[in-house]
């Protein structure tokens, strides 16, 4: 039941790594003087992957789930409703699998026609997915082995590095230059 959970999380690290990357490869693709790849845009095969790689993501999570309500409670579901109040990191778990699954469902094209610009406000939602999978794996294992630290430690780098690149930092980060 527990390596369905790391199956999942492994493979939202992976989508979560994604942007970053190809921000990475391309700054290295500049400094480097490459004749190929000095554009952001040069990288986009990786957003590709990272759709995939979330979708991934949300079935490991709900194959997750389903294997700890079948194992642990027989589908039943006012045992799981006295274990989510017992017990925060299923809560905590679910929660991300609720907003992993939200994710799922409008990660298709007709949803960005659809939902227009509430798909992004709605697809920010992953960084808070990211902060719940921390928790969840911080409050799940009464021992922290080396590859609970090295998913705490590379979800940490990843929320920030999407922190100091944010529209709003990057604004800020000028006007501290500036003032210089």
């Amino acid at each position: 039941m527990l390596w369905s959970g790391y199956i999942a999380i492994s493979v939202f690290v992976i989508s979560y790594l994604m942007s970053p990357a190809q921000r990475l490869l391309s700054y290295i693709a500049i400094r480097a003087q490459w004749p190929l790849g000095k554009r952001l845009s040069d990288w986009n095969f990786l957003i590709t992957y990272r759709r995939t790689f979330g979708m991934a993501a949300a079935y490991f999570g709900v194959w997750h789930f389903m294997t700890y309500f079948y194992f642990e409670f027989d589908f039943d579901w006012l045992e799981l409703w006295f274990d989510l109040q017992a017990r925060q990191f299923i809560f905590v778990g679910l929660l991300a699998q609720v907003i992993l699954i939200s994710l799922f469902i409008t990660s298709f094209n007709f949803a960005k026609k659809v939902l227009k610009r509430h798909w992004l406000t709605l697809h920010s939602l992953v960084h808070i997915t990211a902060v719940l999978l921390l928790l969840h794996i911080v409050w799940e294992s009464k021992v922290l082995f080396w590859y609970h630290y090295m998913t705490i430690g590379l979800i940490s780098m990843l929320l920030i590095e999407r922190i100091i690149n944010a529209p709003g930092m990057k604004r800020i980060q000028a006007r501290m230059l500036r003032k210089k």
